[in-house]
């Protein structure tokens, strides 16, 4: 009776490992799965966050790192979310209905076609077809937003800045900032509260009188906050281009900021970039006046002197300087 006792608990002893190792490693891998994809996730929020809409390619590359990154961690569901958020991403603010539609549907269909399949090969081929698809629009959309022939810079001819609140600022603006990057004269025709309707009647034939060579447009989000339809407003901007070129003035528009998701008038500012061949200045510098400031991250954790704008819209003297290094990069860019 001794004997098989002494026998069964060696038996025992030398099976527990066998049983309980393999488990402790399954809740080790899948932890650390988690953890890696909470982790991609935060990356893909931050840059998205800070770089969108302007680097739209590092958005669209990111997103396709994080759907590979699920994959081998087997982590689809968080791939088709990934999908999907790519899709929502290149839909807002592209002007086009027609190619928000087949956007929508083509990742809705791709992305379902990888979460349902049984099938690994499927799933990675309709992955690898989104996660293309995106890194497609999105080199596409951030050369789109470049003119065809660059802008030439007469040292003797003035450059206007054009715009509300944003570029009037405190001290002369952006565009006083900008002064210390070009030798031309630069004339700052920021007016607090302006619409396009008040730069057509009051600002533009003095404009025209100084004959400049460039002008930075920044208007219409007074349009929007004072509820002018969108059309009308895409007619007066129109109008305000038209006056310009018609005069030898080169123009630059720049994106109005009127939400930080979705855009209540659908990108009006790349319809016309597009349709007059203008150089196009993403909202994405206006997007980080909010989040380097005090009411919204990062900025709620950064130091008052890091911050771009108190009131999480109009930029300090820091983002003043921020604001006019993007302009000057784009009207100096060769």
């Amino acid at each position: 009776m001794g004997q098989p006792q002494m026998e069964s608990q060696p038996e025992t002893a030398t099976d527990q490992p066998a049983t309980d190792q393999p488990a402790s490693t399954t809740r080790a891998s899948s932890a650390m799965a988690r953890r890696l994809t909470a982790f991609a996730w935060f990356l893909f929020i931050l840059t998205t966050l800070l770089a969108f809409p302007g680097h739209l390619t590092i958005v669209a590359f990111t997103i396709c790192i994080i759907i590979f990154c699920c994959l081998v961690l087997n982590q689809v569901r968080h791939a088709a979310l990934a999908s999907l958020l790519a899709g929502v991403i290149l839909i807002i603010k592209t002007p086009s209905i027609q190619i928000q539609f087949v956007l929508l549907v083509t990742v809705l269909l791709l992305a379902g076609l990888a979460y349902y399949s049984n099938r690994p090969k499927l799933r990675w081929l309709a992955f690898t077809i989104t996660a293309a698809a995106v890194a497609f629009f999105g080199i596409k959309r951030t050369l789109d937003a470049q003119a065809s022939n660059g802008i030439s810079i007469d040292d003797q001819r003035p450059i206007v800045c054009i715009g509300d609140s944003l570029t009037e600022g405190e001290k002369g603006g952006y565009p006083a900032e900008l002064q210390k990057h070009v030798k031309a004269p630069v004339l700052n025709y920021g007016r607090n509260g302006f619409t396009t309707q008040m730069v057509i009647d009051k600002l533009l034939p003095e404009i025209i009188l100084e004959r400049p060579q460039l002008a930075v447009v920044t208007i219409g989000g007074h349009d929007y906050n004072t509820g002018q339809p969108r059309n009308e407003t895409k007619a007066r901007l129109k109008q305000i281009i038209q006056t310009l070129v018609d005069a030898d003035i080169e123009v630059v528009i720049v994106e109005c900021i009127r939400g930080l998701v979705t855009d209540p008038f659908y990108g009006v500012e790349r319809e016309l970039a597009d349709e007059f061949d203008l150089e196009l200045i993403p909202d994405t510098i206006i997007r980080r006046f909010f989040f380097f400031s005090p009411i919204a991250p990062p900025g709620i954790w950064l130091t008052p002197k890091q911050h771009l704008s108190e009131d999480g819209l109009h930029p300090n003297e820091r983002g003043q300087i921020e604001f006019a290094k993007v302009v000057a990069d784009v009207i100096t860019r060769k």
